[in-house]
């Protein structure tokens, strides 16, 4: 069927809301028709006997049909016999239907599928198709990650406690910060500073004398941490760091002279961090681990009032500086 017949079809539909009567093909193979007259195209061949309804009102001698599955043409009269209704000797005057919608045909398919789709839509559709998820996994994770800090050390100065007699130097503070760069998929460079600090008072009772301790030092260390998960809203990771406590010392003040041993320490650090998002680029965390941290056996570089509280027999004691020891303690991060 060509496109001429189609569109021939749908207007002659339009005005196909008129009296019409029932009727049947008497002739063999009709030939339905796009148009009133010999010259139009032929739609399609219709078997004696079909069923029609059929219009009042002829033109050229051809009337305006409906076949039962909708489709409308036009038929020669001579083709046709109508229904008489008996008991009037008229034809009976019937409405004729709203025409059915007409069935598509397969150039207008082929025009359909061939249709072209602008690039634009596409993009918007493969957009609002995307889960939520795949997204997420495209964004841009952070690499850079800055800590501020603070806790406290758990800690024994066994040698130094056991010379000056009494348990004060144990135990202590700590604050500092730490920066890391991703290196790889799930691993980290880290660099960590901090200072430790214990300040105490004490009484020699033998001599009944006040003194002040002070145990310090800044150790800095760098190493490797490694991801363990990372969430939306909470991230875990643990690190291993190793360097050295610089300026690791022990002072003793007594009647405002100062008796200070020092030396750098080998420090080693085993930690877990637990960062609790605030945003994608600030958190709060919670550091926790071991810390190996200890001088090798030193005696004070002068000799200052009440420096034999550090003397055994009047001779200066060698000793360790030793604040290894668990530790603990809450931050800040930033990360971008």
């Amino acid at each position: 069927m060509t496109l001429l017949s189609i569109c021939m079809a749908i207007v002659l539909s339009l005005d196909f809301a008129q009296a019409a009567q029932m009727g049947a093909v008497k002739d063999a193979d009709a030939d339905l028709l796009d148009a009133p007259g010999e010259k139009s195209n032929m739609i399609q061949k219709i078997k004696k006997g079909t069923q029609l309804v059929i219009s009042n009102e002829p033109k050229n001698g051809y009337y305006k049909v409906r076949l039962p599955g909708g489709q409308i043409g036009w038929l020669p009269g001579r083709a046709l016999g109508l229904a008489v209704d008996k008991a009037a000797g008229q034809q009976p005057q019937l409405p004729m239907e709203e025409p059915l919608e007409q069935p598509e045909q397969p150039e207008q398919r082929k025009k359909i599928n061939t249709f072209p789709v602008d690039d634009s839509v596409e993009m918007a559709r493969d957009e609002r198709s995307t889960p939520d998820k795949a997204k997420k996994k495209t964004a841009r994770k952070p690499r850079f990650q800055l800590r501020a800090f603070g806790g406290m050390n758990f800690f024994s100065a066994t040698e130094a406690n056991n010379l000056i007699q009494f348990d004060s130097l144990s135990n202590g503070f700590h604050f500092g910060g730490e920066a890391a760069v991703k290196v790889v998929k799930m691993f980290w460079a880290v660099a960590r500073f901090e200072r430790m600090f214990k300040s105490v008072t004490g009484k020699n009772t033998a001599t009944n004398k006040m003194y002040d301790f002070s145990l310090t030092s800044l150790p800095v260390s760098g190493g490797i941490k490694m991801s363990l998960f990372d969430d939306d809203d909470i991230n875990g990771m643990i690190s291993v760091l190793g360097g050295l406590g610089l300026s690791t010392k022990l002072d003793t003040t007594c009647t405002g002279a100062t008796t200070t041993m020092s030396a750098n320490a080998l420090t080693l650090v085993a930690k877990a961090d637990v960062d609790l998002m605030i945003s994608k680029k600030v958190a709060v965390f919670l550091e926790a681990g071991y810390r190996y941290h200890k001088t090798a056996k030193l005696t004070p570089a002068t000799d200052a009032t009440g420096s034999e509280i550090l003397k055994l027999n009047g001779v200066f004691v060698p000793i360790a500086l030793d604040l290894s020891g668990l530790f603990a303690g809450l931050g800040v991060m930033f990360q971008f």
